[in-house]
């Protein structure tokens, strides 16, 4: 007999008492799954693939805007037609969650900013999500001797 499709984390008391899928639904099942598991594989080399580039493209760009700023250039001509162009501006600083507690308590005082800070962060609603990933485990490649 085959191995069980699926491992559950659920106890016996929570399952519905429904049918068994028939082989069909089985065989379509598994079908699929391969196919998803193919999808990941190549989703994820194409992501690796996208990171190295990432990193060399940051790379090649931090010492081209070096050299306009450095010489002054907004823009550069480049031989397939677009233009590579540099700005500089200025931008706020990203709010940060412990620097908006401190102004809370800080702007209301101790009790009311603490109030505050609870009714904010901690009083929210709860959300339920679902996902499905795939867990490979991890290789360990060192040689304990």
């Amino acid at each position: 007999m085959d191995e069980p499709l699926y491992e559950s984390d659920h106890s016996d008391e929570d399952v519905d008492t429904t049918e068994k899928p028939s082989q069909e639904e089985m065989d379509d099942l598994r079908a699929q799954m391969a196919q998803w598991v193919t999808l990941d594989d190549q989703m994820r080399k194409l992501s690796v693939a996208m990171r190295e580039r990432r990193t060399q493209q940051r790379a090649l760009g931090n010492v081209i805007q070096t050299f306009m700023v450095k010489h002054k250039y907004d823009v550069l001509n480049t031989a397939q037609g677009p233009q590579i162009k540099t700005t500089v501006r200025k931008v706020k600083a990203p709010v940060k969650l412990a620097d908006v507690r401190q102004k809370l308590v800080d702007l209301k005082g101790e009790n009311e900013g603490g109030e505050l800070v609870k009714k904010i962060f901690d009083e929210r609603p709860v959300l339920e999500k679902t996902s499905i990933r795939r867990i490979i485990p991890k290789v360990n490649m060192h040689l304990d001797l």
